[in-house]
């Protein structure tokens, strides 16, 4: 009888502790951006994004084929762009003049918690 109620317990367990989590938990967007994707012209210029969550960090940055950890830094200066956490639910991202025919372009991992927002940003 001691085996039976054992066995039951620790399935039991096992089920409960095994259960995902609702799916839109898992989707949440704790972070908020306001915008996911950023087209700029050849010309120098900037803009500004806000979040709704001050709890979140820069994660990791592609630019162009290379990937660099980024973890925890506040401001990031690339050869022709500067990504600014100006405050706790801003970011500033600048862009130098492109003088070249190319484009050219980085994505921004951004994490709060298990949620990774991005932001994708282009220069024609």
């Amino acid at each position: 009888m001691k085996d039976i109620f054992l066995k039951i317990l620790i399935v039991s367990l096992i089920a409960l502790f095994s259960c995902d989590k609702e799916e839109d938990e898992k989707t949440t967007d704790f972070i908020g951006l306001s915008s996911n994707s950023i087209e700029f012209s050849s010309k120098k210029d900037s803009t500004e994004i806000t979040t709704n969550d001050v709890y979140w960090w820069f994660s990791s940055l592609h630019v162009q084929d290379e990937k660099y950890t980024v973890l925890f830094e506040d401001s990031i200066k690339g050869d022709w762009f500067q990504i600014i956490k100006t405050e706790d639910q801003k970011i500033k991202i600048v862009v130098d003049e492109n003088d070249d025919d190319v484009e050219r372009s980085f994505f921004l991992t951004i994490v709060s918690g298990n949620y990774a927002g991005y932001i994708e940003v282009l220069q024609k």
